[in-house]
């Protein structure tokens, strides 16, 4: 019988993984340190209910509240399939009111838009209307760029780029409005090619504030070095709970922390699939991570509370 624990490609991940974990320390991180830095904490990438393409665990009512019994500073929905933005202001209304019945301070909530077909694709118009309902971020096509759809091995997709490398005419538009009203760009699912080609573009016209989403996930993956680049270049390097959960991972996310501009690493969950932890458990979770690989409380301020509050806000 075929016994897949002897495969030759398991056992060389088998065996490096195991003496890992044989050869580890044993940690025991104060509750009262993790506690230390979930207060003014910020999630940059949530993911939440109503969501017409994934099904999600959570409310963005419900993560508003319980990030606010937390007594986290801010969170920043994300939707594949509608704009947050025209709707966080009715879930900040219901946030206030359940923060002010529990006296406590709500978590500020914040929206954007991303620019899937749903919207119209790259559309300067729809960029305009999120601006105009106080959003602060403007992701590219994430589930329907056609990178991701390339990786998917699908044809079609949105495009940002013309045959000739060149930033699209529409998205030089969108661009100049997220640089004239102050918003977020997030580059979402493009390629590295595409990454660097855009954030060249809008940092030309103007934008001031860029994240780049997972660079460690599958569908965008970029090398450290590469993220370092960037980061070099003024754009912010997002560490998220979906992409590090994984020994390699975890490795890799330790190499980010030691090579790219602490100033230009933030936290953002891309959480809540099913069978995922709550958001705000997934702040608990990766700060313990983090602090037992040995990354220091100042660090982790500066990721979890201070460099996302600059990108937002200062």
């Amino acid at each position: 019988m075929y016994e897949k624990s002897l495969d030759p490609a398991v056992l060389e991940v088998s065996r490096v993984r195991f003496q890992r974990l044989l050869s580890g320390k044993h940690f025991h991180i104060k509750k009262e340190l993790i506690d230390r830095l979930i207060p003014g904490s910020i999630d940059l990438h949530i993911h939440a209910w109503p969501d017409a393409y994934v099904a999600r665990q959570h409310s963005e009512i419900d993560i508003g509240r319980q990030a606010t019994d937390a007594g986290m500073g801010a969170v920043v929905f994300k939707c594949h399939s509608t704009p947050s933005a025209g709707r966080a202001g009715l879930v900040q209304e219901a946030v206030d009111e359940y923060a002010g019945r529990a006296g406590k301070t709500p978590t500020q909530i914040i929206g954007g838009i991303v620019l899937n077909y749903c919207v119209g694709g790259i559309n300067p118009h729809a960029v305009e209307t999120c601006a105009n309902f106080g959003g602060r971020y403007v992701w590219l096509p994430s589930v329907h760029a056609s990178h991701h759809f390339r990786v998917q091995g699908k044809e079609g997709g949105i495009p940002v780029l013309d045959n000739q490398k060149r930033v699209l005419p529409e998205l030089r538009e969108a661009l100049k409005i997220i640089a004239e009203r102050d918003m977020v760009l997030g580059l979402a699912h493009q390629s590295t090619e595409e990454r660097f080609l855009i954030v060249r573009e809008a940092k030309e016209l103007g934008v001031k504030r860029i994240s780049a989403d997972h660079p460690q996930g599958l569908i965008n993956k970029m090398t450290v070095d590469q993220m370092k680049e960037m980061a070099e270049m003024g754009v912010d390097m997002c560490i998220q709970n979906q992409t590090i959960f994984s020994h390699e991972l975890n490795d890799e996310t330790m190499e980010m922390i030691k090579k790219i501009p602490v100033n230009r690493l933030v936290y953002g969950s891309d959480l809540t699939q099913w069978g995922a932890v709550h958001p705000v458990d997934g702040v608990r979770l990766l700060v313990e991570i983090l602090l037992k690989f040995g990354v220091q409380e100042e660090t982790l301020k500066k990721i979890f509370i201070e460099n996302p509050r600059q990108l937002l806000f200062e």
